[in-house]
């Protein structure tokens, strides 16, 4: 019997762009590379200079063992023109885990093999949201065997993905989308935990994908109360000041990576939130300059949220479901104003300078498990309906 990974569609044929890329992985002392036991056993194997040189980029931790620190910037393993030389002399064999999937991962989730990438890497942020697939995902055969039987509790959580995935991909505006995914979570949020969640998802799916079509239930949602501008205005700024504080820039960026500016702009905004400016100019800068983009580009953030939901397995094995709603949409809501941090002083935001804006953020914030609790917790403070969409001032 053949099996299937469900793959986002713009994945299907993604290739590393390796030297040519323009903030390359290797290049960036942000990352912290983790040495499986199995590589390094490898290098130890080789009785000759250059496994010894492999050993010398090595340092033992608690835990493992890692690439030692970058001090130029790059990966010392990379040869003058940018390429590994591991891959190059030894082949991908040789290659450390990490080395070898970045920015790959995969796993079983409801007795399905899901696969996808990481948006930290700028081309996957191209292929998944700026290209335009339909449908947005796809098959691709999956060789292994797969544990296909289900907990009633695992299927459950899968349903309820289901439906954020119906309505992602209504004709409900953007706004509207994140309204009723919002509906749909406080819904299941007020099931009794002793109560059998399958039952009774049974009485709370159909009538949100009723209201979906609705006229009457998304005008009676459009017209919900919002809080007033002072409220806003201190929530986003809570959110600015947590992103830019959790965003640390590297210690050395290559002065010849071509997008060594947004390292600067990213100094530049953690400044100003140290320092109190940003409160001069963020709500500004994100109702002026990120609101437009997003509503000229509608299609091009539902497909960052509807990847969101595939890459986080979203659901899965959360306990409170209004909470991580909460969280779910304050990453959102987090990438569109560290954007406004990075580019308030353009006077418009192009493809070019959003790209970097994303993976940036999933680069250096998004993998901030304390960040994500705190971005629940300061939405969730206001957690409000009226108080969600309030916060994405002039989002259509």
């Amino acid at each position: 019997m053949k099996n299937y990974y469900t793959v986002p569609a713009g994945l299907g044929g993604f290739q590393c762009t390796t030297r040519e890329c323009e903030d390359n992985c290797c290049r960036n002392s942000t990352w912290n590379i983790t040495v499986d036991e199995g590589a390094y056993k490898k290098y130890e194997t080789m009785d000759n200079e250059f496994g010894r040189r492999i050993l010398s980029c090595i340092e033992k931790t608690e835990t493992g063992y890692k690439m030692r620190e970058y001090d130029n910037g790059q990966c010392p393993l990379l040869d003058k023109d940018g390429f590994c030389e591991i891959h190059l002399n030894l082949g991908e064999g040789y290659l450390c885990t990490t080395c070898a999937t970045y920015p790959r991962s995969s796993t079983v989730y409801a007795g399905k093999p899901e696969y996808w990438m990481s948006l930290s890497c700028p081309e996957v942020v191209r292929a998944v949201i700026y290209r335009d697939y339909k449908p947005f995902f796809v098959e691709l055969e999956f060789v292994g065997e797969i544990n296909s039987k289900l907990g009633e509790f695992e299927e459950s959580e899968y349903k309820i993905r289901s439906l954020l995935y119906d309505i992602m991909n209504s004709k409900l505006t953007l706004l509207q989308k994140i309204m009723f995914m919002g509906v749909a979570m406080r819904q299941v949020g007020k099931i009794p935990k002793d109560e059998n969640l399958k039952k009774a998802l049974l009485g709370v799916i159909p009538g949100v994908r009723q209201g979906i079509t609705n006229k009457d239930i998304i005008n009676q949602l459009a017209n919900v109360e919002t809080p007033d501008r002072v409220l806003i205005n201190s929530i986003i700024g809570k959110v600015a000041e947590i992103s830019a504080q959790a965003a640390s820039v590297p210690k050395v960026v290559p002065p010849d990576l071509p997008n060594a500016p947004y390292y600067d702009l990213m100094r530049n905004y953690r400044e100003d939130v140290n320092s109190g400016e940003h409160q001069k100019y963020i709500l500004d800068a994100y109702e002026k300059l990120v609101v437009p983009y997003v509503n000229e580009n509608p299609n091009l953030f539902e497909n960052y949220l509807r990847y969101r939901l595939h890459s986080t397995q979203y659901p899965k094995g959360l306990k409170d479901y209004t909470v991580s709603y909460t969280s779910f949409v304050g990453e959102f809501l987090a990438m569109l104003i560290f954007t406004a941090g990075l580019f308030h002083k353009k006077d418009k935001i192009t493809e070019e300078e959003m790209v970097p804006a994303i993976y940036l953020f999933h680069r250096v914030i998004s993998h901030n498990e304390k960040l994500r609790v705190r971005l629940a917790e300061i939405i969730g403070e206001n957690a409000s309906l009226g108080t969600l969409l309030g916060l994405f001032v002039g989002v259509r």
